[in-house]
């Protein structure tokens, strides 16, 4: 309880942090508010349009980073995620969604670590994606 305070705000100091890069990361949109006092402390979500979010949860994986496409208690359904449709999400933006929880013990080089291996694990992954849309609209 004496550290409460302090880890809070260090854990906000993270979650800004990972925003600020996210924003500036072609391809992956921060996903809710920008206030970050109405959001979960150790709990960034983001989408990547045209990306399966399963594939870049694996691209990062190799990368010693585990992250989901949702909360546990709906990790087991396929569809895309219902509280993302609420919020006004297309369907395609709502399958690739990804969440990042991390531990109040985050540092900052860490995030600083996941931040560069997700903007190059986007930037593989992206034009594969393109380039397999494009192979199907020829065959049609």
């Amino acid at each position: 309880m004496e550290l409460m305070q302090e880890r809070l705000e260090h854990a906000y100091r993270i979650r800004n942090r990972l925003a600020a890069g996210i924003a500036r990361i072609s391809g992956v949109n921060l996903t809710g508010t920008s206030d970050d006092k109405k959001m979960a402390p150790h709990i960034v979500h983001v989408t990547c349009p045209g990306l399966k979010a399963e594939v870049l949860v694996h691209a990062l994986e190799k990368s010693g980073i585990y992250i989901s496409t949702k909360s546990a208690c709906s990790s087991n359904r396929s569809e895309p995620s219902s509280v993302l449709l609420a919020m006004g999400y297309d369907r395609q933006q709502a399958q690739s969604g990804i969440r990042i929880s991390y531990g109040f013990d985050l540092t900052e080089g860490e995030a600083d670590y996941f931040l560069d291996h997700l903007s190059l694990a986007v930037k593989m992954l992206v034009p594969a994606a393109q380039k397999s849309t494009s192979r199907r609209e020829k065959r049609l």
